[in-house]
């Protein structure tokens, strides 16, 4: 489904329990109003995953709460996930991701995982990860990799994954935190890998 430009404001949380979510791409904006996207659930096979596929628009002022992801790919090699947005071209700005969500990706060769994007080569601002994550991947706190923007953005979750960063693995890293652990990685990075940080 394609949601072109309009302005979309909850004024009540939404519970997806049991609710299929697909939209692919978006050039609006959602702004949850302080407001919390519940329950959102990915199991077994998933050659992606996240709200939205492609966002051109914003996500704004949303909590993610109580998600469930546990995935298992053993033959694909390309896949890109993020709990907010599999490919952020937008702006992601003032949400975060509770302690309850849970994040276990385990199967592919290679992927493109991140706690609120996959591939983020537009803006996020203002986010707040609280979800620890499994993955025997690559897998960035906020976003994995892109040239976009990452600024005040904070991780406090904890990381268990074959390359793991505590923002992200590229972009331009701006005044960022990472309060998370990583345990049993085979390569950690506290910030990020490359690219550029900044404070």
């Amino acid at each position: 489904m394609e949601w072109s430009h309009y302005y979309y404001k909850l004024t009540a949380d939404i519970d997806l329990s049991g609710k299929s979510w697909d939209i692919r791409n978006f050039c609006g904006v959602i702004d949850g109003d302080g407001h919390s996207i519940k329950n959102y659930t990915t199991t077994g096979y998933a050659r992606n995953f996240g709200l939205i596929c492609e966002l051109y628009g914003g996500i704004i002022n949303v909590n993610m709460e109580n998600a469930f992801v546990m995935v298992n790919n053993s033959t694909d090699v390309d896949m890109m996930a993020g709990m907010f947005a599999v490919w952020n071209r937008g702006l992601i700005k003032n949400c975060t991701i509770d302690k309850n969500t849970v994040i276990s990706v385990t199967g592919m060769v290679d992927a493109y995982i991140g706690g609120f994007a996959g591939r983020n080569d537009g803006t996020i601002e203002n986010c707040t990860n609280n979800a620890n994550v499994s993955a025997s991947i690559r897998y960035g706190a906020i976003a994995l990799d892109g040239n976009g923007t990452i600024k005040n953005c904070v991780n406090n979750g904890d990381i268990s994954c074959g390359a793991s960063y505590g923002i992200a693995a590229s972009g331009t890293i701006q005044d960022c935190i990472n309060n998370g652990s990583f345990k049993n990685c085979g390569v950690a990075y506290g910030i990020a890998g490359r690219g550029t940080i900044r404070n």
